[in-house]
């Protein structure tokens, strides 16, 4: 009975660790890397979203939650929403904006529900925008504000472009402005 037990406890401590680094590798191998919006750009894309105090702000993959956090103290009732799925980013945004009035989950855009965002923030690789472009105009309704910053979706236009001072820096230079 006890070398039960004692098999049993091994079998589920392996089962637990595999299913432990199994979730942290997915968190690491994320897609795209944790790049920063740079702080010079963040009264611009705030002014951008055209944010009001019914907005529901989504940012996806919010990073360290600097451009959240922004956002959700910049008009009083904006409901700030994030996504991170890097575990290093997500644990600095838990931390980072504990006292803001902000929900930062620790899951991948793909498989959130964007049906209630007003105004959408993303810094994303081309791939990443193509691919989900199609979950945007299926799930965001008529109006959603979208700012993505230095990528565009493919074949979209625009509403608006927005040139940033960068300086010789080669980030955060553009913001393009959409609305599905």
């Amino acid at each position: 009975m006890v070398v039960f037990f004692i098999v049993l406890f091994i079998l589920l401590t392996v089962i637990y660790t595999v299913t432990f680094f199994l979730k942290l590798a997915d968190s690491i191998l994320v897609p795209v890397p944790f790049i920063s919006t740079r702080r010079r750009a963040l009264p611009e894309i705030i002014k951008a979203l055209e944010l009001d105090e019914n907005s529901v702000f989504f940012d996806l993959g919010c990073g360290n939650g600097r451009i959240l956090k922004a956002a959700a103290l910049s008009c009083s009732g904006v409901r700030g929403v994030g996504f991170e799925k890097g575990i290093i980013p997500y644990t600095i945004a838990k931390f980072e904006n504990r006292k803001a009035p902000v929900d930062i989950f620790f899951k991948s855009f793909y498989s959130a529900d964007l049906s209630q965002a007003t105004h959408i923030y993303c810094y994303l690789y081309p791939e990443v925008m193509r691919r989900l472009l199609p979950k945007m105009r299926k799930e965001c309704r008529k109006g959603t504000r979208i700012i993505s910053c230095d990528f565009v979706f493919p074949n979209t236009e625009p509403i608006r472009n927005i040139s940033l001072s960068a300086g010789k820096d080669k980030l955060s230079r553009t913001l393009y402005v959409y609305e599905i």
